[in-house]
Protein backbone atom coordinates (compact mmCIF):
# COMPACT_ATOMS: atom_id res chain seq x y z
CA UNK A 1 0.00 0.00 0.00
CA UNK A 2 1.22 3.50 -0.77
CA UNK A 3 2.30 5.58 1.99
CA UNK A 4 -0.86 8.39 2.17
CA UNK A 5 -0.22 11.89 0.48
CA UNK A 6 1.29 14.57 2.32
CA UNK A 7 -1.05 17.47 3.43
CA UNK A 8 -1.88 20.66 1.60
CA UNK A 9 -0.92 23.65 3.12
CA UNK A 10 -3.99 24.71 5.70
CA UNK A 11 -5.30 21.24 5.56
CA UNK A 12 -6.68 20.21 9.16
CA UNK A 13 -4.67 18.25 11.38
CA UNK A 14 -5.24 16.35 14.52
CA UNK A 15 -3.21 17.13 17.20
CA UNK A 16 -1.89 15.04 19.92
CA UNK A 17 -3.05 16.21 23.33
CA UNK A 18 -1.31 18.84 25.28
CA UNK A 19 -0.49 16.94 28.03
CA UNK A 20 -1.57 13.26 27.50
CA UNK A 21 -2.32 11.00 29.89
CA UNK A 22 0.37 9.72 31.96
CA UNK A 23 -0.32 6.14 32.99
CA UNK A 24 -1.16 4.54 35.95
CA UNK A 25 1.90 1.97 37.03
CA UNK A 26 4.54 0.95 35.35
CA UNK A 27 3.44 -2.31 35.90
CA UNK A 28 0.31 -3.69 33.96
CA UNK A 29 -2.79 -2.84 36.45
CA UNK A 30 -5.46 -5.13 37.00
CA UNK A 31 -8.03 -5.09 34.09
CA UNK A 32 -10.52 -3.79 35.50
CA UNK A 33 -8.34 -1.06 37.34
CA UNK A 34 -7.06 -0.56 33.57
CA UNK A 35 -11.05 -0.09 32.52
CA UNK A 36 -12.17 2.05 35.52
CA UNK A 37 -9.19 4.60 34.31
CA UNK A 38 -9.96 4.66 30.58
CA UNK A 39 -13.40 5.52 31.52
CA UNK A 40 -11.72 8.11 34.34
CA UNK A 41 -9.78 9.21 30.89
CA UNK A 42 -13.01 9.76 28.75
CA UNK A 43 -14.35 12.14 31.37
CA UNK A 44 -11.34 14.26 31.41
CA UNK A 45 -10.53 13.80 35.60
CA UNK A 46 -7.40 14.65 36.67
CA UNK A 47 -4.40 12.42 37.02
CA UNK A 48 -4.20 12.65 40.63
CA UNK A 49 -7.93 11.55 40.92
CA UNK A 50 -7.55 8.34 38.38
CA UNK A 51 -3.88 7.80 40.74
CA UNK A 52 -6.29 8.02 43.93
CA UNK A 53 -8.92 5.67 42.62
CA UNK A 54 -6.71 3.34 41.23
CA UNK A 55 -5.10 2.61 44.56
CA UNK A 56 -8.10 2.22 46.41
CA UNK A 57 -9.27 -0.55 43.90
CA UNK A 58 -6.09 -2.24 44.20
CA UNK A 59 -6.46 -2.24 47.97
CA UNK A 60 -10.48 -3.75 47.77
CA UNK A 61 -9.01 -6.38 45.42
CA UNK A 62 -6.34 -7.84 47.88
CA UNK A 63 -8.71 -7.78 49.98
CA UNK A 64 -11.06 -9.85 47.97
CA UNK A 65 -8.71 -11.60 46.98
CA UNK A 66 -7.54 -12.90 50.46
CA UNK A 67 -11.41 -14.34 50.51
CA UNK A 68 -10.93 -15.93 46.80
CA UNK A 69 -13.62 -13.86 45.66
CA UNK A 70 -13.49 -11.90 42.03
CA UNK A 71 -14.13 -7.90 42.26
CA UNK A 72 -17.33 -8.76 39.66
CA UNK A 73 -18.52 -11.40 41.82
CA UNK A 74 -18.47 -9.56 45.16
CA UNK A 75 -21.94 -8.79 46.35
CA UNK A 76 -23.34 -5.63 48.36
CA UNK A 77 -22.27 -7.48 51.71
CA UNK A 78 -18.42 -7.63 50.21
CA UNK A 79 -18.85 -3.75 49.11
CA UNK A 80 -19.92 -2.59 52.54
CA UNK A 81 -18.15 -5.00 54.54
CA UNK A 82 -15.05 -3.77 53.13
CA UNK A 83 -15.76 -0.26 53.91
CA UNK A 84 -16.93 -1.31 57.51
CA UNK A 85 -13.46 -3.23 58.19
CA UNK A 86 -11.44 0.33 56.75
CA UNK A 87 -13.95 2.94 59.28
CA UNK A 88 -13.55 0.51 61.93
CA UNK A 89 -9.44 -0.11 62.03
CA UNK A 90 -9.02 3.73 63.34
CA UNK A 91 -6.22 3.97 60.43
CA UNK A 92 -8.18 5.70 57.94
CA UNK A 93 -9.80 9.48 57.90
CA UNK A 94 -13.22 10.43 56.82
CA UNK A 95 -11.79 11.41 53.80
CA UNK A 96 -9.81 8.21 52.91
CA UNK A 97 -12.99 6.08 53.38
CA UNK A 98 -15.06 9.05 51.49
CA UNK A 99 -12.46 8.19 48.70
CA UNK A 100 -12.97 4.60 48.77
CA UNK A 101 -16.46 4.15 48.43
CA UNK A 102 -16.46 7.23 45.63
CA UNK A 103 -13.76 4.48 43.57
CA UNK A 104 -16.11 1.75 44.86
CA UNK A 105 -19.06 3.34 43.18
CA UNK A 106 -17.48 3.92 40.44
CA UNK A 107 -16.34 1.07 39.35
CA UNK A 108 -19.94 -1.00 39.96
CA UNK A 109 -21.78 1.94 38.41
CA UNK A 110 -19.39 3.14 35.67
CA UNK A 111 -17.32 0.00 35.08
CA UNK A 112 -18.90 -3.00 35.74
CA UNK A 113 -22.68 -1.60 35.12
CA UNK A 114 -23.56 -3.41 38.19
CA UNK A 115 -25.39 -0.53 40.31
CA UNK A 116 -27.05 -1.99 42.53
CA UNK A 117 -24.17 -3.67 44.36
CA UNK A 118 -23.46 0.03 45.51
CA UNK A 119 -26.99 1.77 45.59
CA UNK A 120 -27.63 3.79 49.11
CA UNK A 121 -24.35 3.20 49.79
CA UNK A 122 -23.71 5.84 52.87
CA UNK A 123 -21.26 8.43 53.06
CA UNK A 124 -19.05 9.11 55.73
CA UNK A 125 -19.93 12.42 57.45
CA UNK A 126 -16.82 14.98 57.12
CA UNK A 127 -16.04 15.50 61.06
CA UNK A 128 -16.40 19.00 62.00
CA UNK A 129 -12.85 20.74 62.25
CA UNK A 130 -11.92 24.59 62.29
CA UNK A 131 -9.08 25.05 59.88
CA UNK A 132 -5.74 26.29 61.40
CA UNK A 133 -5.16 30.03 60.24
CA UNK A 134 -2.52 32.76 60.76
CA UNK A 135 -3.50 36.04 61.98
CA UNK A 136 -2.53 39.13 59.74
CA UNK A 137 -0.23 40.23 62.00
CA UNK A 138 1.64 36.63 62.13
CA UNK A 139 1.09 36.52 58.26
CA UNK A 140 3.03 39.91 58.43
CA UNK A 141 5.74 38.72 60.58
CA UNK A 142 6.54 36.06 58.08
CA UNK A 143 6.87 38.37 54.82
CA UNK A 144 8.94 40.84 56.76
CA UNK A 145 11.64 37.99 58.23
CA UNK A 146 11.88 36.62 54.47
CA UNK A 147 14.48 37.80 52.91
CA UNK A 148 14.68 35.71 49.40
CA UNK A 149 13.00 37.24 47.22
CA UNK A 150 11.61 34.95 45.11
CA UNK A 151 10.38 32.99 48.76
CA UNK A 152 8.50 36.60 49.55
CA UNK A 153 7.16 36.90 46.56
CA UNK A 154 5.55 32.77 46.36
CA UNK A 155 4.28 33.93 50.11
CA UNK A 156 2.93 37.11 49.17
CA UNK A 157 0.71 35.78 45.85
CA UNK A 158 -0.18 32.40 47.89
CA UNK A 159 -1.55 34.63 50.98
CA UNK A 160 -3.00 37.83 49.35
CA UNK A 161 -4.76 35.38 46.42
CA UNK A 162 -5.68 31.87 48.62
CA UNK A 163 -4.24 29.79 46.72
CA UNK A 164 -3.21 26.46 47.26
CA UNK A 165 0.20 25.09 47.34
CA UNK A 166 -0.49 23.39 43.81
CA UNK A 167 -1.51 26.44 42.37
CA UNK A 168 0.56 29.00 42.91
CA UNK A 169 4.11 26.70 42.11
CA UNK A 170 2.12 26.04 38.69
CA UNK A 171 1.22 29.82 37.75
CA UNK A 172 3.01 30.78 34.90
CA UNK A 173 4.43 34.78 33.99
CA UNK A 174 0.88 35.54 31.86
CA UNK A 175 -1.23 34.59 34.31
CA UNK A 176 -0.47 37.58 35.53
CA UNK A 177 -3.13 40.37 35.13
CA UNK A 178 -1.78 43.95 36.20
CA UNK A 179 -4.53 45.31 34.49
CA UNK A 180 -7.25 43.57 35.78
CA UNK A 181 -5.75 43.05 39.21
CA UNK A 182 -6.25 39.17 38.61
CA UNK A 183 -4.67 35.88 38.66
CA UNK A 184 -5.60 33.42 36.65
CA UNK A 185 -5.47 29.91 38.54
CA UNK A 186 -5.08 27.15 35.50
CA UNK A 187 -6.63 23.45 36.18
CA UNK A 188 -6.73 24.05 39.93
CA UNK A 189 -8.50 21.87 42.41
CA UNK A 190 -10.97 19.53 40.51
CA UNK A 191 -8.93 20.51 37.35
CA UNK A 192 -11.08 23.73 37.03
CA UNK A 193 -9.79 27.17 36.12
CA UNK A 194 -11.23 30.21 37.69
CA UNK A 195 -9.50 33.63 38.67
CA UNK A 196 -8.75 35.44 41.94
CA UNK A 197 -7.25 38.72 43.37
CA UNK A 198 -4.19 40.09 42.65
CA UNK A 199 -3.59 42.70 45.75
CA UNK A 200 -0.92 45.51 45.49
CA UNK A 201 0.89 44.68 47.94
CA UNK A 202 1.49 41.29 45.99
CA UNK A 203 1.74 43.26 42.63
CA UNK A 204 4.36 45.44 43.90
CA UNK A 205 6.80 42.20 45.46
CA UNK A 206 6.12 40.59 42.10
CA UNK A 207 7.18 43.83 39.92
CA UNK A 208 10.42 43.73 42.42
CA UNK A 209 10.80 40.06 41.71
CA UNK A 210 10.42 40.46 38.10
CA UNK A 211 13.09 43.10 38.12
CA UNK A 212 15.47 40.58 39.49
CA UNK A 213 14.53 37.28 38.74
CA UNK A 214 13.55 37.68 35.07
CA UNK A 215 11.16 34.66 34.94
CA UNK A 216 10.12 33.80 31.43
CA UNK A 217 7.35 30.81 31.39
CA UNK A 218 7.01 29.76 35.03
CA UNK A 219 6.26 32.58 37.33
CA UNK A 220 8.70 30.43 39.93
CA UNK A 221 10.71 28.03 38.24
CA UNK A 222 12.90 25.18 39.62
CA UNK A 223 16.31 25.13 38.90
CA UNK A 224 15.20 23.63 35.37
CA UNK A 225 14.23 26.69 34.56
CA UNK A 226 11.35 24.59 31.87
CA UNK A 227 9.78 23.46 34.97
CA UNK A 228 8.22 24.80 38.15
CA UNK A 229 9.85 24.45 41.63
CA UNK A 230 7.63 22.51 42.95
CA UNK A 231 9.48 22.75 46.23
CA UNK A 232 9.73 26.45 46.72
CA UNK A 233 6.46 26.45 49.03
CA UNK A 234 8.12 23.99 51.70
CA UNK A 235 11.18 25.90 51.73
CA UNK A 236 9.53 29.25 51.52
CA UNK A 237 7.42 28.49 54.72
CA UNK A 238 10.25 26.18 56.59
CA UNK A 239 13.55 29.84 55.69
CA UNK A 240 10.64 31.87 57.20
CA UNK A 241 9.96 30.16 60.20
CA UNK A 242 13.62 29.98 60.90
CA UNK A 243 14.22 33.64 59.85
CA UNK A 244 11.49 34.85 62.17
CA UNK A 245 13.13 32.42 65.16
CA UNK A 246 9.84 30.09 65.35
CA UNK A 247 8.09 26.99 64.14
CA UNK A 248 6.21 26.50 61.33
CA UNK A 249 2.42 25.86 62.11
CA UNK A 250 0.51 23.03 59.97
CA UNK A 251 -2.40 24.63 57.32
CA UNK A 252 -0.69 27.97 57.49
CA UNK A 253 -1.23 27.82 53.51
CA UNK A 254 -4.22 26.50 51.90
Amino acid sequence: MAPPKAEKDGARKLRAPRTPGKPLTTNPPHPLIKAADDELVLRGMAYGTRKCYGQHLRNYFDWLQEKKVLPEAAGRDEVRGYLVQMANSGQASAGYCRQARAALVFLYEATLKQPDKVADLPRMKRPQQLPVVLSREEVGRILKTTVNLKHKALLVTAYSAGLRVGEVVRLKVGDIDSKRMQIRVTAGKGAKDRYTVLSEIALTVLREYFKAEKPQDWLFPGQDPRRPSLGAVGGARLRAGEEKGGHHQEGDLP
